[in-house]
């Protein structure tokens, strides 16, 4: 009995060590997951741990001061610049400055459809004196592109090669509206061509940013705006989306695109007894009023062609051309741009880009535009280049709508701005820009950008020779002013750190 307990105590001990050693035996790790590089999109690319899926995380950071300029516009353009003055000491600093942080993140799937890509672009900025201190976010990209399908906020389709290349200046042009900046919603549709071309149908969204120009009543007292910033708009709400298309090449020389728009360019209502917008009061037990007249709908157009390209003799030289027409679509033409009243001094420049004008019982008479800018940048060395660029743009009314806008009535006061007193008359709603500029940039290490970009805007009004007297804008007082020309020189300097777009 001792020999057979003794075995089972022995037997015992030796599994206990047994399990004691296998304790103690290194375990298989599970197996680690790294992130792992997707060349499938180019450099960049990543694959979301666990997904068929590639992100690209990208952006940038910039920091520039500008001088008699804001937001990229020379003072002609700029907030600041219009109905305060090229040198108002206390409404228009001429020193203004802008931080700006950017992030970008590139989500792309391959289905039986093709690339399935979604993109996003968040900013934040601190643009002196208008934004406040602590920042202004937004955002200016953000789509869905699926089986030739892109919907979302992106550039216009509109936007020629050169347009939106942003390759030569540091400045917003002030000519053919790109929408780099800001975006645009769209709803398009791209087919892909052989040898590098391209056809895209698109729908676009213009209600808020620029491409609505004011169509103006020029019946109703105050809506010219001389004196003022803008003029009042009497433009129908939004009822269709613009229609662009366009078709496009991409090679390795270059890039070069055809376009064109349909825009709505429509009036809201006439005003006024005996245009069926006076009636009894909305009151308990009295009729509604009855529905206003309006002018029949209409629609502007515009058209343009732009390309951007290599220069073979050059190696690394690029050129630009670019150009648009456009009838009752002046957004189309011109950036955001209103240069409405440009004081300097005693002198005053005006001039209003509407899509049309019209009166009391007439029809709309639209407003024709054109544009045209260049560009060339020469690569010194690897990293330092030189650009020089301009543009031109002219805004045109017919004699019809200069009737409408500088009549007896109306330049006597009717649809001037409240305080506005016309001393002498030489009427003409026309007006030109013209630019010529220069930017110098280098980069010591690569998505390192340092440079200067200098810049002469010259605005030729159609008043010229006019004397008014002009209310109080801000700190300038009331006084006699004279209708010029005005000019400005400014310039932008910049750094900016760019890592994967």
């Amino acid at each position: 009995m001792k020999v057979v307990k003794s075995l089972l105590l022995g037997s015992a001990a030796g599994f206990a060590v047994a399990g004691a050693h296998a304790a103690d035996l290194p375990v298989k790790a599970k197996p680690v997951e790294y992130v792992k590089v997707c060349s499938l999109y180019g450099a960049g690319y990543y694959y979301i741990p666990g997904t068929d899926t590639c992100i690209k995380v990208g952006g940038y950071m910039r920091m520039e001061y500008q001088w008699n300029a804001s937001g990229g516009f020379a003072f002609l353009g700029s907030a600041l610049g219009v109905g305060a003055g090229l040198d108002d000491r206390k409404d228009t600093p001429n020193l203004t400055s802008r931080a700006r942080a950017s992030m970008s993140f590139d989500v792309r799937t391959q289905t039986e459809y093709g690339t399935l890509r979604s993109y996003i672009r968040g900013t934040a900025q601190v643009n002196t004196p208008t934004d406040p201190a602590g920042g202004a976010p937004f955002y200016d990209r953000g789509f869905v592109q699926f089986a030739g399908f892109t919907a979302g906020k992106t550039q216009s389709y509109f936007d020629s090669p050169f347009a939106a290349s942003g390759l030569f200046s540091y400045y917003a042009p002030f000519f053919e509206h790109t929408t780099i900046a800001q975006g645009i919603n769209v709803l398009a549709y791209t087919a892909t061509l052989p040898n590098g071309f391209s056809a895209t149908i698109s729908l676009e969204d213009t209600s808020n940013n620029g491409r609505r120009h004011p169509v103006v009543n020029a019946s109703i007292a105050n809506q010219f705006g001389i004196g003022a910033a803008t003029p009042v708009t009497s433009a129908a709400g939004q009822r269709l989306p613009d229609v662009v298309a366009n078709l496009r090449v991409d090679q390795t020389w270059g890039s070069a695109q055809i376009m064109a728009a349909l825009h709505d360019a429509s009036a809201s209502y006439y005003s006024g007894t005996g245009f069926g917008c006076s009636g009894p009061a909305i009151t308990a037990g009295t009729a509604p009023l009855v529905s206003c007249g309006h002018p029949s709908d209409i629609f502007g157009w515009a058209v343009g062609a732009g390309v951007l390209a290599l220069v073979p003799w050059f190696p690394g030289d690029q050129f630009g051309i670019g150009g648009t027409y456009a009838v009752g679509a002046v957004g189309y033409t011109t950036y955001f741009f209103n240069p409405g009243t440009v004081y300097s001094g005693n002198t005053v420049g005006f001039g209003f880009g509407t899509d049309g004008v019209y009166v009391n019982g007439s029809q709309v008479e639209l407003t024709t535009s054109w544009q045209v800018q260049a560009g060339y940048q020469h690569r010194w060395t690897p990293t330092l280049a030189t650009s020089i660029y301009g543009g031109y743009l002219a805004v045109q009314y017919n004699g019809t709508a200069q009737g409408y806008l500088c009549g007896t009535a109306a330049i006597a006061g009717a649809n001037l701005n409240a305080g506005t007193t016309v001393l002498t008359n030489n009427c003409s709603p026309n007006f030109a820009i013209w630019e010529i500029g220069s930017r110098t940039q280098w980069n010591p290490v690569p998505n390192l950008d340092v440079g200067i970009d200098i810049m002469y805007s010259k605005f030729v009004t159609g008043f010229g020779g006019s004397t008014l007297l002009l209310p109080a804008v801000g700190a300038r007082p009331t006084g006699i002013y004279t209708a010029t020309d005005q000019d400005v020189w400014s310039g932008i300097f910049r750094m900016q750190r760019n890592f994967w777009p």
